[in-house]
């Protein structure tokens, strides 16, 4: 094997002297600060990124803490307008509650005066039947024709002469 051949050995490191030094050469000048610079970039955009990033967190999040308070108020404020609401339909409900007991009341005052009415009427009906069951009474069994105005007077005698 050629490799191996000590008198082959100065030329051989010689070109691998002259090779490295042109590889380290070619990649310290030319492709070694290119990847410097992508990688100083890279970082540069990474840490860019990320202090966006934090900004934003911190704009989303009092975004939102904003948004909170303000569903809190509309909440506060919905139930302002429910409690409000709820007060004007019960004031309403009491006096509407209020004109129909009236009513009622009226109703009911106007029926127990028309029963009243019924009922003394009634009275005075059977009073009047009364007074007619006794008359025939009396002419059937005295046989004397009675007229109403003196039997509902006093003034009925049984005994046909003894009229006054």
């Amino acid at each position: 094997m050629p490799q191996l051949d000590i008198s082959t050995f100065p030329s051989q490191i010689f070109w691998l002297v002259i090779t490295f030094v042109v590889l380290y050469v070619t990649m310290s000048t030319f492709i070694l600060p290119v990847i410097r610079k992508t990688l100083e970039h890279r970082d540069t955009q990474i840490s860019d990124d990320l202090k966006s990033a934090e900004e934003l967190n911190m704009q989303v999040q009092s975004m939102a803490d904003g948004a909170a308070s303000i569903i809190d108020a509309a909440q506060e404020k919905a139930r302002q307008v429910l409690q409000v609401a709820m007060a004007n339909t019960q004031a309403e409900l009491d006096e509407r509650e209020k004109k129909f007991e009236e009513k009622l009341n009226a109703r009911i005052h106007k029926a127990e005066s028309a029963i009243e009415n019924q009922r003394l009427q009634a009275i005075q009906d059977i009073d009047q039947m009364v007074d007619e069951v006794g008359l025939l009474a009396a002419q059937r069994v005295s046989g004397v024709p009675v007229a109403y105005d003196d039997f509902g007077a006093g003034k009925v005698r049984l005994n046909a002469g003894d009229s006054a």
